[in-house]
């Protein structure tokens, strides 16, 4: 083999030789001492890390300080990673509205139903506003129907000197309890049944003679109970209050003003207590005849007057307990009917 020493005489390039050859050797040495200290480094990294069960990976070893993943080799991959998550994002929210869509069109399509099948309704439609009063002899039935306009507790009253049977249905089921048809809740023989009703719903009121009897007349009234955040509005025509008395809370008051002038029909119910009533007229005197604001014409104790009232005044109505030391819920409402139940 040739010999690798330079040519004896050649000065200058055995002067080159060993210059490359100190360069080299000294780059060498750089190498090994980077690359021990960089073993140094993670040695003492892993020594740390095993002490304080910590998993943090932000250690500095050479260069990795100065690592952005954005401008790294794998850029493509993070951005590919974004634009994916992005479109999977897009998609759920093109889902999350075509679903929402869905239900609105579904409701859509139940409202129309219910518009259609009420105005294709077979029965007289019922409002609070005014009552029904008809005749029925031997298995004769009268039935109406009742789309309540707000969600909440309502009152279905007959009104007579017949024994009547009452039923209410909701989807073809009746909502009345056990037993109840013909429970005679109201006045003498006559029912009354309090509901919770959802407003918009149909129900069905049926109403027939007892198996008995062979000929008679009645009233059928509905009325709803305002809620508890509406007690110091005005009264409303077919709205019924409810309120709390006891010793410190004697009498509640409240007042009513007509659209149109004629009779109306006031009437007060509780909890199977003795409720006492006085109406007066917007020039300041009692309309109530003399010993009648306790007169009993209504359920059990209750009172029930008819007063004819002028569109546009104003009259207040006054409700309190006969027995100053009794407590309880009571209720007070005003509402039309074609016949006086007060001469039935």
């Amino acid at each position: 083999p040739r010999d690798p020493r330079p040519v004896p005489g050649d000065a200058d390039l055995f002067e080159r030789e060993l210059e490359r050859r100190a360069v080299a050797e000294a780059a060498r040495k750089v190498e090994e001492e980077r690359r021990a200290h960089e073993a140094r480094a993670a040695e003492e990294a892993a020594r740390k890390a095993d002490e304080s069960g910590s998993e943090d990976y932000n250690v500095t070893v050479g260069d990795w300080e100065n690592f952005n993943p954005l401008t790294a080799g794998g850029d493509v991959v993070v951005l590919d990673i974004t634009e994916e998550r992005k479109e999977e994002e897009r998609q759920a929210q093109e889902a999350r509205a075509e679903a929402e869509r869905a239900r609105l069109a579904e409701l859509a399509r139940i409202e129309k139903e219910k518009k259609e099948a009420r105005a294709n309704d077979i029965y007289t439609e019922m409002n609070v506003t005014m009552s029904y009063s008809f005749e029925l002899s031997g298995d004769e039935h009268m039935t109406y129907s009742f789309y309540p306009e707000t969600s909440g507790w309502h009152i279905f009253q007959t009104y007579g000197p017949t024994d009547m049977v009452m039923e209410i249905y909701h989807n073809g089921e009746s909502i009345v309890n056990a037993g109840q048809s013909d429970g005679d809740g109201g006045i003498d023989n006559n029912e009354l049944q309090h509901k919770y009703l959802e407003a918009g719903e149909r129900y069905v009121v049926q109403v027939y003679l007892e198996y008995w009897t062979v000929f008679g007349s009645t009233i059928l009234n509905v009325r709803a109970e305002d809620p508890l955040e509406k007690l110091y509005d005005p009264l409303k025509l077919g709205y019924a209050k409810k309120f709390w008395l006891d010793p410190s809370r004697s009498h509640f008051t409240t007042k009513f003003t007509p659209e149109e002038s004629g009779w109306f029909l006031i009437e007060t119910f509780s909890d199977d207590k003795d409720t006492v009533m006085e109406i007066y007229h917007p020039d300041g005197y009692s309309m109530v005849a003399a010993g009648e604001s306790d007169g009993d014409k209504g359920v059990g104790n209750e009172e029930l007057h008819l007063q004819y009232f002028y569109s546009g005044k104003t009259y207040t109505i006054q409700v309190y307990l006969q027995d100053s030391d009794d407590e309880g819920y009571a209720w007070v409402h005003v509402w039309k009917s074609h016949w006086n139940p007060l001469k039935l």
